[in-house]
């Protein structure tokens, strides 16, 4: 349930929970806390698509994004939706159980309520609306400074660079494949303030949904932002759990990366 104000005047006032420079342990204090107040009901909430990242604690009023669950042919509730080859919560939900096969979402009463995702919610839509809004570029300033107005990483924008005064559109394939980062870029988004210059392996063509389809027996080919990405599913379900958790694995089937947890019948030791 939300958590009141009330609870800051608790002997454990002393404890101060930090995120870099940020001190959440008052609600709204600080952007990167990802909580805010409703002054009606001087009530803590988390801000739409994030959760408690300590909900133990009531004394920690940071929240952290709700993250996604593999696959997709099952990823057909009302209130989830696909982008890329991942399964989301809409805004306003949370995953129901902590179970990676597990894919419906229920109302989560501790974030606030918004607008769910508008479009198809396609890989190819680079530009579905998420409840974020556009930050404007900052002054041109600085020789060579990379610049992007996306603050979700979840949907990209085009990179800029500041040249002569002016921001140019970047070579972001040019800047993966220099880097050895990839082959080719899907936009970029702000982590905070830092430009990511967001990169992917394979082909890099133009792409449809219809174009989804398994190229071996562990890599699948996804449209993702528009273009045709290789994904390895071994590597792809092997990063969907914490370090200690369960090892994952993962193959690709019926045009898609199935993962399967270690121990489990039939999965990969």
């Amino acid at each position: 349930m939300p958590r009141f104000l009330a609870l800051l005047l608790l002997p454990t006032l002393a404890c101060v929970i930090n995120v870099g420079e940020d001190d959440c342990s008052k609600c709204d204090n600080a952007p990167r806390c990802h909580s805010h107040l409703e002054d009606a009901t001087q009530e803590c909430f988390c801000d739409p698509g994030h959760q408690w990242k300590n909900p133990g604690n009531d004394n920690d009023f940071e929240c952290e994004k709700i993250p996604p669950k593999p696959g997709t042919s099952d990823c057909i509730e009302d209130n989830s939706y696909v982008l890329g080859d991942s399964c989301f919560c809409m805004e306003g939900f949370k995953w129901c159980s902590s179970d990676q096969q597990d894919l419906t979402c229920c109302v989560d009463e501790d974030q606030t309520m918004s607008l769910p995702v508008t479009g198809s919610g396609s890989d190819t839509d680079a530009t579905g609306e998420t409840g974020e809004r556009e930050v404007e570029l900052p002054p041109c300033t600085v020789e060579g400074a990379l610049g992007c107005t996306n603050p979700d990483p979840d949907h990209r924008e085009p990179t800029y660079q500041c040249v002569g005064g002016e921001w140019i559109p970047f070579d972001e394939d040019l800047e993966c494949q220099n880097t050895d980062r990839g082959d080719f870029s899907t936009g970029c988004y702000l982590m905070e303030t830092e430009v990511i210059v967001a990169c992917e392996v394979g082909p890099g063509s133009a792409c449809a949904d219809s174009d989804r389809a398994c190229v071996d027996a562990t890599a699948l080919h996804v449209c993702l932002f528009g273009r045709l990405s290789a994904r390895n599913c071994e590597e792809y379900c092997g990063g969907m759990v914490e370090s200690t958790g369960p090892a994952m694995h993962g193959s690709c089937e019926a045009n898609d990366c199935v993962c399967c947890t270690e121990g489990d019948e039939g999965c990969a030791e």
